[in-house]
């Protein structure tokens, strides 16, 4: 019989958990490096949005669900805050990650729950902010799976 084990316990987590993630910045070709990044870094297929009307739209009208949004500040029409604001009155759980080189907005993107990183930014930073939004994903995923019967 083995020993009983008091020590511990080690959760291992599948490297396969998907995680719904999209990008929103009006400048094309950084929506297009953070796609590829992105997909280096395992989020598989992030959705690219070039607006925040248009996130706001997929969230509100379609229904479309992420795990994790990756929005620019300053864009066109609706800025970063404006759209995550009504992402999360519709999905709260989601995770916002805002980018910016604006240094005024950090204090209340952090007020707001917000991941706040700080361009430029190097990829190793873009993934040390991923990963704690995709840890804070995870934690309420195997919260909903405990609580199930």
């Amino acid at each position: 019989m083995p020993p009983t084990s008091f020590g511990p316990q080690v959760l291992t987590i599948s490297e396969k958990t998907i995680i719904r993630t999209a990008v929103v910045d009006d400048e094309a070709d950084l929506g297009d490096l953070y796609f590829k990044i992105l997909n280096r870094l395992g989020y598989s297929s992030p959705r690219i949005f070039r607006d925040g009307n248009s996130i706001v739209d997929a969230v509100v009208r379609n229904g479309q669900d992420y795990d994790i949004v990756l929005i620019d500040f300053q864009m066109p029409g609706m800025n970063g805050i404006e759209a995550s604001k009504i992402i999360l009155e519709h999905s709260p759980q989601t995770k916002i990650v805002l980018v910016t080189a604006n240094d005024s907005v950090r204090e209340e993107a952090l007020s707001l729950g917000f991941y706040y990183l700080q361009k430029p930014f190097s990829v190793k930073s873009l993934e040390q902010v991923m990963n704690r939004a995709k840890v804070s994903v995870i934690g309420r995923q195997l919260e909903i799976e405990s609580d199930s019967p």
